[in-house]
C-alpha cells in the first residue's frame, strides 16, 4: 500500500518530559485503547508500522549494566521474547572491539535541577534487525497456521544515570508542585548507599515488510535516524530515584 510521505512533528511524551519527532499521521493509541503509564504508542492508521517508547529499569544481565550494545541486543531479544518471534536477527554490523560504555550525565541536588534543563540528553545507540511474527496467536499446531510475518525493527536506546548528589545521600523528595513537597519515609540519612535516576528509554518502530514497499521501509529508516538523534528528554523528575 502506498502511503504519503511521513512529515515529523514534536510530540510531547510522558506528560512533556520527553520530546520526540513522529510521524505527523501516526495516530496515538491511548486514544482508542489502554496503554501502560510506562509506554507511548503510536501507529499508522493500517497498522503496518508502528512506534513504542517505553521507560524501563537499567538491565544488569550478561554484562549491559557496562555495554550499551550488549544493553540494546538484550532490549531486542526482549522484543521478540514478547512477540513471540520463531526466529530474530540483528542486521545492524558493529565492528568495534571495545565496549560501548555509559557515561554518566552528572548530578543533582534538588527536583528543580531535574527540569531545568541542566542535563544533556544521553547520545542514543540503535539497532536495526528482523524478526518472523505471527500476527494471530493459535493453540492451533504450527503447521495448519499462516506463515508468520517478517517485522522490520528499528530499536533506539537511552541510557539514563542521573547522580543523587545531595550532602548526606538521603532520596531527594518528589516535588508535589512549585512550592511543596512530599514527605520522604523512611530515608535515612547518610547510609552509604548510591542513590539516583537510572533508566533505559526504549525506543522501537515495527515496520511490517508484507506490507510496505522498499521505497516506505527506506524512509521509515530515515526518519527513525532523524527522530533518534532528536529526541531530548526535558524533565528528569520521570524518573524514579532509586538504589544503584
Amino acid at each position: 500500500m502506498t502511503r504519503s510521505p511521513m512529515k515529523l512533528q514534536n510530540r510531547e511524551l510522558f506528560g512533556g518530559a520527553i520530546e520526540l519527532q513522529v510521524p505527523a499521521v501516526f495516530l496515538d493509541v491511548s486514544d482508542f485503547r489502554q496503554v501502560p503509564d510506562t509506554q507511548e504508542v503510536y501507529t499508522t492508521e493500517d497498522g503496518a508500522v508502528s512506534l513504542v517508547v517505553e521507560i524501563l529499569d537499567v538491565v544488569k544481565e550478561e554484562g549491559c549494566e557496562d555495554d550499551l550494545w550488549k544493553a540494546i541486543n538484550f532490549h531486542f531479544g526482549a522484543i521478540a521474547h514478547d512477540n513471540e518471534a520463531s526466529s530474530q536477527q540483528v542486521t545492524t554490523i558493529y565492528e568495534s572491539s571495545y565496549s560501548i560504555q555509559p557515561t554518566s550525565l552528572g548530578s543533582y541536588e534538588s527536583m528543580r535541577d531535574l527540569s531545568s534543563f541542566k542535563f544533556p540528553t544521553p547520545s542514543p545507540m540503535t539497532l536495526e534487525g528482523t524478526q518472523l511474527v505471527r500476527k494471530f496467536r493459535s493453540e492451533r499446531p504450527v503447521e495448519e497456521l499462516p506463515p508468520p510475518d517478517k517485522v522490520l525493527i528499528f530499536v533506539a536506546l537511552w541510557r539514563v544515570l542521573l547522580e543523587n548528589g545531595s550532602k548526606d545521600g538521603r532520596p531527594i523528595p518528589e516535588m508535589d508542585d512549585d512550592e511543596h513537597m512530599q514527605d520522604v519515609t523512611g530515608a535515612s540519612a547518610g547510609d552509604g548507599k548510591a542513590r539516583g535516576r537510572y533508566a533505559d528509554v526504549l525506543c522501537s518502530v515495527n515496520v511490517n515488510v508484507a506490507n510496505t514497499s522498499e521505497a516506505e521501509v527506506n524512509e521509515v529508516r530515515a526518519w527513525f535516524k532523524e527522530s533518534s538523534s532528536n529526541m531530548r528528554i526535558r524533565d528528569y523528575g520521570l524518573f524514579v530515584e532509586v538504589e544503584k
